[in-house]
């Protein structure tokens, strides 16, 4: 009977709010000792928490390269701005799905997976309340990759000449929006931070200072490990 009771309440709260928000996403975890499922309705993006993503465009290691660049930097054919239902609508096939409170915001992640160059490649969107304004493409393995290459043609499309090709640097626009590229050895990942909001700049920079600003529960530690 209480099976039947927890089905019933996932199923109300998915039908008034959604199966991506944030109310349907938390009872579900809640109740995951009930109904004897994952911890989550869906596969994750990330383990830790969006935030420390971020923070390495938003807070950069001043010890490596920052390019300038005169091209507005912009995240393949989605513009920074666009809502999360629109970019939901213009796709169907996501791979994996986050939801959190962080501060007073709510943040989510929504990503794809692809094949390209002969790795996995995954592409991640990240929303504050349902805004796009950073995004990642993640490189599973190195090895099989022509980095140098890679590397070579963000300079192209940026129009910067002069550079060295390195495992890690930064490419800057007009208005602050930047890139990361960060070859760790073992994955790739090239990271987009748009900078044009000012709500998202001080939510960033307040959440910088604060620390995390919300509440980890020791089973997010334990998936973290």
């Amino acid at each position: 009977m209480l099976g039947i009771i927890t089905g019933i309440r996932l199923m109300t709260v998915r039908i008034f709010k959604g199966k991506y928000s944030l109310a349907y996403n938390e009872l579900y975890r809640k109740l995951k000792s009930l109904v004897h499922t994952e911890k989550t309705p869906f596969t994750k993006c990330i383990k830790n928490l969006p935030q420390y993503n971020v923070f390495e465009l938003f807070n950069k290691d001043s010890s490596y390269k920052v390019y300038k660049t005169n091209r507005n930097i912009s995240f393949g054919n989605t513009p920074f701005s666009e809502s999360f239902e629109k970019l939901l609508k213009e796709s169907d096939k996501q791979f994996c799905y986050n939801i959190y409170k962080i501060n007073l915001s709510e943040w989510k992640v929504l990503g794809y997976k692809e094949k390209k160059f002969d790795t996995n490649m995954k592409t991640l969107y990240y929303f504050i309340n349902d805004e796009f304004f950073f995004g990642e493409y993640v490189f599973s393995d190195v090895q099989v990759l022509d980095v140098p290459a890679i590397a070579n043609a963000l300079f192209k499309k940026y129009n910067i000449e002069n550079f060295k090709n390195e495992d890690r640097f930064y490419i800057s626009d007009n208005s602050n929006s930047e890139i990361g590229f960060i070859n760790n050895g073992i994955t790739l990942t090239i990271k987009y931070l748009c900078r044009k909001d000012s709500d998202i700049n001080s939510e960033l920079g307040f959440i910088l200072n604060q620390g995390t600003g919300t509440t980890i529960e020791e089973s997010d530690i334990l998936d973290m490990l």
